[in-house]
């Protein structure tokens, strides 16, 4: 049986814990400034933060407030999902490498063009080591993959699991992280 513990979600017009805003932004911004007030607001000591793309600090800040106050972080399995997937770092590739007379491919940019590799951020800064996987799929099938991935928590016999959605492509974002007790 799987019981829920916690809700976080990420959205343009603010932060919710279990249903409850907890802050609302005064302004709007693009996405990337968004993400670091988050940050700030958090008072997060990560510098790697700001290597990272938007999808992943999305994905980063939401487990960040989703395991505040979670101890052992060993024995957690990650489900995630997508729409997008990483396109928004796709495109920015993307115009390193299109043009022959000023082609630079950069490799810290190249890193982010996989939607998996939020996942490998979460699990570093929190030493997870539980099994892992994402997918991509349509907004509206969110439901569907919220009851399925219950049944794969229970399957890899992890004593809790994080499951989420994330999408951030062309200056919108939205996420929800639920984190999950195997029982």
């Amino acid at each position: 049986m799987i019981k829920k513990i916690k809700k976080v979600n990420l959205l343009k017009n603010g932060i919710y814990v279990n249903d409850v805003e907890i802050y609302s932004f005064t302004k709007e911004q693009n996405t990337a400034d968004t993400l670091k007030e988050i940050y700030r607001h958090l008072k997060i000591d990560y510098p790697k933060f700001f290597k990272m793309d938007n999808l992943s600090k999305l994905g980063f800040l939401s487990t960040e407030m989703l395991l505040e106050n979670i101890d052992n972080k060993e024995d957690v399995g990650i489900v995630l999902s997508t729409s997008s997937s990483s396109l928004e770092t796709d495109t920015v590739f993307q115009k390193t490498i299109q043009n022959k007379e000023n082609f630079f491919p950069s490799p810290s940019v190249f890193v982010y063009t996989l939607p998996n590799i939020v996942i490998g951020e979460i699990c570093i800064r929190h030493k997870i080591y539980g099994e892992n996987m994402m997918f991509i799929i349509k907004e509206n099938e969110l439901a569907h993959f919220y009851h399925q991935t219950e049944k794969i928590i229970q399957e890899i016999d992890v004593k809790q699991g994080i499951i989420g959605y994330l999408e951030c492509y062309n200056n919108n974002f939205k996420a929800e992280f639920i984190l999950v007790e195997n029982q």
